[in-house]
């Protein structure tokens, strides 16, 4: 394979975060440094614009994209670039036409399925997504990335048994690697198999010291468990190792609220909620920006003090979470799976509309089958 198009290529999508965290509509994720080698385009003049990118100079990087595009108005490498810089500002339709003429110019080059893909997985267009990582592995029967990917498609799209399919073949693929473990031990937690999101938890930890997910694994595993003091200090080891994880926070403000540290599981969702809107303030809503929002809104509402100023507060957070939960669902959220244990829901399972709730994702179910 040319080192032209390797050069370009995604690396590695943003790692999933259990408890519903994971943002399929994340920015694109970061790729390898421009190679030395490139048909049309210089390394040269590719890079300034890759470092804008990096450097998170958005507008500044859209410039430089720009004027390449103006210089190379049929070099797939820099369409590609400017699609990857869109995507990053959260200009997915733009970075989809970019890639929509990448692939007219080069159709048999896998890697600009890979990055077309990635944007639909972002945008929440997850068959869209799945298509072009299947394109994307024809192409390239080693592309452990589009394997791994069309898991996380299935996986948003409520299919987590499918989706352990994929992740275990990208584990087969690269069985050190850190991504495909995650990705298994994600549909195990989503599909409520604890005791086998314990062992992936406790490789991942092993192996992977300097890496975050196993201590949330571990984290989720142990508050199922109701070891809520060991969950707190799962969770608080994961934001050390990496402090913007919005499951982690909120996760450990459930475990405090449970232990009666309701202060510092007031601080704790608050992080958790300003990290999640702000995350949100420019992107597209649909179906699991809901549903993370729910969840905050549903552990908040445990935090409040038990006067009456409290329980007002409580309540308001509940319908909030209720008023989200629907509008996923009506959005095509469809994780059931995950929905019927996520800890972070228990507070609205003592309400009468969990029961309606439910009744509606079975209707869903039966409608769709």
């Amino acid at each position: 394979m040319p080192k032209t198009f390797i050069c370009l290529l995604l690396t590695a999508a943003a790692l999933c975060v259990p408890g519903g965290t994971t943002i399929a509509d994340a920015p694109a994720p970061s790729q390898a440094a421009p190679g030395e080698m490139l048909a049309g385009v210089t390394r040269a003049e590719l890079e300034p614009c890759y470092n804008e990118m990096m450097a998170g100079n958005y507008f500044s990087a859209l410039g430089l994209a720009n004027k390449l595009v103006d210089k190379y108005p049929d070099d797939a490498n820099v369409l590609n670039q400017r699609a990857r810089v869109f995507a990053m500002m959260g200009e997915y339709q733009k970075a989809i036409a970019d890639d929509d003429r990448a692939i007219e110019l080069q159709p048999k080059f896998y890697g600009w399925y890979q990055m077309r893909g990635y944007i639909y997985l972002n945008l929440g267009d997850f068959e869209r997504a799945f298509e072009d990582f299947s394109k994307a592995v024809e192409l390239n029967s080693k592309d452990i990335l589009s394997v791994a990917r069309k898991g996380e498609c299935r996986r948003w799209q409520g299919n987590s048994k499918e989706a352990l399919k994929f992740y275990q073949q990208a584990q087969k693929m690269n069985p050190t690697g850190e991504e495909p473990q995650v990705f298994v031990a994600c549909a195990y937690y989503q599909l409520g198999e604890y005791e086998k999101l314990k062992d992936v938890a406790e490789q991942l930890k092993f192996k992977f010291s300097g890496g975050n997910s196993g201590y949330e694994f571990a984290g989720l595993y142990l508050r199922h468990k109701g070891e809520y003091e060991k969950a707190i200090d799962e969770f608080t080891t994961e934001i050390k190792i990496f402090p913007k994880v919005i499951g982690a926070y909120t996760a450990r403000a459930d475990c405090r609220a449970r232990t009666g540290d309701l202060v510092g599981a007031r601080e704790d969702i608050q992080i958790a909620l300003e990290t999640e809107l702000n995350a949100l303030a420019d992107k597209l809503w649909h179906r699991w920006s809901a549903y993370r929002l729910a969840a905050i809104y549903a552990v908040r509402s445990t935090t409040w003090e038990a006067d009456d100023a409290g329980k007002a507060k409580a309540a308001a957070d509940i319908d909030r979470a209720f008023e989200l939960l629907n509008k996923g669902i009506n959005k095509g959220f469809r994780a059931f799976d995950l929905m019927g244990h996520d800890n972070d829901l228990d507070a609205l399972r003592k309400d009468d509309r969990w029961k309606e709730l439910m009744a509606f994702v079975k209707v869903v179910q039966e409608a769709e089958k």
